[in-house]
Formats: C-alpha cells, sequence, structure tokens
C-alpha cells in the first residue's frame, strides 16, 4: 500500500519540480531584461541632463556677459 501511493505521488513531485524550475528561469530572464530596460532608461535621463547643464552653462555664460558691459565690476561687489 506504501508503495503504490509513494508511486502515485511521483508524476506530482516530478511536475512541480519542473514548474519550479521553470519559474526561477523565467524570474531571473525577467530580472535580467528589466536590469538592461532600467540601464538604457538612465543613459537616456543622463544624456537629458547633460543637455540640461550645457543648456545653463550657455545662458549663465550670456547673462555674465551681459552685467560685464552693463555693471563693470559686479564680481567685485559678491
Amino acid at each position: 500500500m506504501m508503495g503504490f501511493g509513494l508511486f502515485a505521488l511521483t508524476p506530482a513531485f516530478i511536475i512541480l519540480a519542473v514548474a519550479a524550475m521553470l519559474a526561477v528561469i523565467f524570474h531571473f530572464k525577467h530580472q535580467a531584461r528589466l536590469m538592461r530596460w532600467q540601464a538604457a532608461r538612465e543613459g537616456v535621463d543622463l544624456e537629458a541632463l547633460r543637455a540640461t547643464a550645457a543648456a545653463l552653462e550657455r545662458r549663465m555664460a550670456t547673462l555674465e556677459s551681459i552685467l560685464d558691459a552693463e555693471a563693470p565690476g559686479w564680481r567685485d561687489r559678491t
């Protein structure tokens, strides 16, 4: 009787083991895909920040040249 019960449960154990292995594999594949997407997204964000920084530097240079022309010595007052 005990041997038959174990024999009857063996396919269930095999199916559960295969399902668990597939779940682990798909989990790590999903994590890898997510990390690649985040890395690509960070690259896009970094380029946008660089462009913003360059625009701000140009604006600051323009404002400094205007102040140099209209208010000489403004740098010494600070």
